[in-house]
């Protein structure tokens, strides 16, 4: 019997998990289910284990994204060098595809929602290298640009504004303002004075002040992202910097304690610093409060609800959160059993 009278085989279910996409493991906004991308397919996974596959894509999923909500997802592709690279949107609620975007060639390096959800903007990888602003609603884009002349590898959305976003990579870090009006990108290059880093990573605050970027060499700057200047950087000493460089950065808020940075590395250690005033640049920046380490670079770095624990996924293996006591923790896969919370305890 020829190959092609066999009936098509449909993936049903899968165990495991390609920890190869940064930022690819996304911890839907309803509190139950997680969306990830293996291959071609985009997953959602319930709390009990099931999954659906949502299946368009003709090429390997390279960037995978959620509105704020969790209305939308948005998978980008890679592909051959000048091949088409597409985009596509879909409808959570329905399972189904809104719509296939066609701008990027190669490879979507990344895609941010707007806040709102009525935008989005997408990255193009190495031998793109443009940005374009898409109307969700309509999946049309509005304008597009060219990022830089040298490869980016992230690109994110304010917290608080439907016209700004923040790329970096081994360029300058820019501000972008979106003209609608007009459709047109208007592009704010950081000034950073003699330091010259490839940034790989970024988290912004919630009031939209400062951007926090990592780095390959492990240094985290502060970027005052409404005047476009470096305001400080950390940590100052080398046994406090991740040696193997930042690959993911995660920000949160400590109550009256100020807020802290997760920063996970290439090599599978991942520190927890506090994070001092910018503006105070006679103080260091940040002050290292715990360490530990997982198996494999660090593609998925992600606060658990209630700000207990941490949930991580890493090239080789993941790292789960793990219920102990009354705070959710997380159990390190390599080394010695230890524990990290948000306070900084090891």
């Amino acid at each position: 019997m020829a190959v092609q009278d066999y009936p098509q085989l449909f993936l049903e279910q899968t165990i495991g998990f390609d920890g190869s996409i940064i930022e690819g493991y996304i911890k839907h906004p309803d509190g139950e289910h997680v969306v990830y991308a293996i291959g071609r397919n985009v997953v959602i996974q319930s709390p009990d284990g099931h999954t659906e596959f949502l299946r368009e894509h003709t090429e390997k999923i390279a960037s995978i994204a959620i509105s704020r909500s969790g209305r939308y997802i948005a998978s980008g592709e890679e592909t051959r060098t000048s091949y088409p690279a597409d985009i596509v949107i879909w409808d959570y609620d329905a399972r189904r595809m809104l719509y296939k975007l066609h701008q990027h060639n190669g490879k979507v390096q990344g895609i941010s929602f707007s806040p709102s959800e009525q935008f989005m903007v997408s990255l193009g990888g190495l031998d793109d290298n443009d940005v374009v602003v898409w109307n969700v609603a309509e999946g049309k884009p509005i304008c597009g640009h060219r990022v830089a002349l040298e490869y980016t590898n992230f690109i994110r959305f304010f917290n608080n504004s439907d016209e700004s976003f923040v790329t970096g990579g081994k360029s300058n870090p820019r501000v972008w303002d979106i003209d609608y009006k007009n459709t047109k990108l208007i592009s704010n290059e950081i000034n950073q004075g003699h330091m010259r880093r490839i940034w790989t990573t970024a988290v912004i605050d919630n009031d939209d002040q400062y951007a926090y970027l990592g780095s390959t060499t492990g240094d985290i700057v502060a970027i005052d992202i409404q005047n476009y200047y470096l305001k400080h950087f950390g940590p100052v000493k080398d046994k406090d910097k991740l040696q193997a460089g930042i690959s993911q950065l995660e920000l949160f808020n400590l109550g009256d304690k100020g807020a802290a940075i997760v920063a996970g590395s290439g090599n599978g250690e991942i520190v927890l610093y506090k994070v001092n005033d910018p503006l105070k640049e006679k103080i260091p920046l940040l002050d290292t409060l715990g360490r530990t380490a997982v198996l494999g670079k660090i593609t998925t770095l992600k606060i658990q609800p209630l700000g207990y624990g941490l949930a991580t996924k890493t090239m080789k293996r993941s790292m789960s959160p793990k219920q102990t006591g009354s705070k959710k923790t997380a159990v390190p896969t390599r080394g010695p059993p230890r524990k990290v919370d948000v306070n900084g305890r090891v």
